[in-house]
């Protein structure tokens, strides 16, 4: 049994972060690939990182960093993981703090994905670094870059200065300019680790933590996490810390009693019109994760929730688990659902905050719909920001007047006269 002030101590998604391609978990073909050019000298400037949510690419992308950065790279093992370019990135890796990237600017265009972010680019890009190393720019969610912010990147990306790598990571190559795509001189499918890997990864972090655990423990928690090794550390970490080892009657122990009580907390908030706890129960979940994580596993949870009210086996689900999720998605009407599932995929769209402090205060109801929620943040569309720069207070009501109407008719034209086959068709 683990001592329990040492579990207490545990941050497995920091610690466990991988810092070099070594650790690096699954893609065994495209780090071959990445490694084969970097061997040969060969240093493209643009190179497109493509994937689902959660399979690495920001990882693999400031992994990459590292190896342009290295001091003393080494062509058989890599960046050397010692020099003050590889510590610097290591402590990035670790903890998230960006003071002593000089060299590295990660942009999250789901946040800046306006003109102005990209311009602020435009001007810093050309300028040598201090150290005359290379200047990289990681810009996450890179699709969500606006039109014109993406066109006044092209002359930028086709002739970059030297010593300037950009790398765009995306879950949604489509909605990118086929002319920015085109300008990348490397492109990479970024996909999610086998199940395989997850549980050997799993392994070794318990054994490396002195935790026991088995084979059918790991293998629920690699189940539920959709593979997306974020979640599956984080659920490890949370039986770790309620019963002090990972075998399957702990794991199951830990999930009937609601390890993801955050997610049935804020809806039972958002149900009951609560307010006050919602703004309370939404600042303890800053204290616990990013807004960006909270919203990505909420949208995980409420996808599952959905699946398991409608009936759909899945895998890696207790009893007590489905008759808990059944409970709290009944609540929800086939409009609600449908709204909730609307708002998740919007959320991102400027300010997440506010966007969820939004929606406690007006809540999955047809409020959201009328008149008076013409100007709220949650219904906003980064594709209007452009036209609402030129229209009058007044012209912005009715646009967003306008958008709400139909947002309202698609939905209510989905949940007309619909079957559970054709509701389950809905929501995938």
């Amino acid at each position: 049994m683990v001592d329990m002030d040492d579990i207490q101590k545990l941050n497995l998604t920091r610690r466990y972060r991988p810092k070099s391609m070594s650790e690096y978990i699954g893609n065994e073909r495209l780090k071959e690939t990445v490694l084969g050019w970097l061997g040969t000298g060969h240093r493209p400037q643009t190179i497109l990182l493509r994937g689902s949510t959660g399979g690495g690419k920001t990882t693999m992308a400031r992994l990459i960093a590292k190896e342009y950065l290295c001091e003393n790279r080494s062509i058989e093992t890599g960046a050397c993981g010692e020099c003050a370019s590889c510590q610097a990135v290591d402590r990035y890796i670790a903890t998230g703090n960006t003071d002593d990237l000089v060299n590295i600017v990660e942009i999250n265009a789901s946040k800046d994905n306006g003109i102005a972010a990209i311009n602020a680019v435009l001007e810093e890009a050309y300028y040598p670094s201090f150290d005359g190393s290379w200047k990289i720019y990681i810009l996450d969610e890179c699709h969500r870059i606006s039109i014109a912010a993406q066109n006044s990147l092209l002359k930028l990306v086709e002739e970059p200065p030297e010593n300037v790598l950009f790398m765009f990571c995306t879950t949604d190559p489509e909605k990118m300019l086929d002319t920015l795509l085109n300008r990348c001189n490397i492109k990479m499918d970024v996909k999610k680790p086998t199940e395989e890997q997850m549980a050997k990864l799993l392994y070794t972090i318990c054994a490396k933590e002195g935790v026991p655990c088995d084979r059918r423990g790991l293998s629920l928690i690699v189940d539920r996490s959709e593979l997306v090794i974020r979640q599956a550390l984080m659920d490890l970490e949370n039986v770790i810390v309620q019963q002090g080892d990972v075998t399957y009657e702990s794991v199951i122990k830990v999930f009937d009693e609601k390890p993801n009580s955050l997610y049935f907390d804020f809806f039972e908030c958002l149900l009951n019109k609560d307010t006050f706890r919602y703004v309370s129960v939404l600042h303890k979940i800053k204290s616990t994760m990013t807004l960006k994580e909270f919203v990505r596993n909420l949208t995980n949870f409420t996808k599952r929730g959905i699946y398991i009210f409608n009936g759909v086996d899945l895998e890696g689900i207790t009893t007590n688990e489905i008759h808990n999720m059944k409970n709290l998605f009944k609540r929800f009407s086939l409009t609600e659902q449908g709204l909730l599932l609307d708002f998740l995929t919007k959320v991102n769209d400027g300010d997440v905050e506010t966007n969820l402090l939004l929606l406690g205060f007006k809540g999955l109801s047809s409020k959201m719909l009328d008149d008076e929620g013409a100007d709220s943040v949650i219904m906003e569309s980064n594709s209007d920001v452009a036209k609402e720069n030129i229209v009058t207070a007044e012209g912005k009501k009715e646009i967003s007047r306008q958008r709400q109407n139909r947002s309202n008719e698609s939905v209510k034209s989905a949940i007309e006269n619909i079957s559970i086959e054709e509701a389950l068709d809905i929501f995938n």
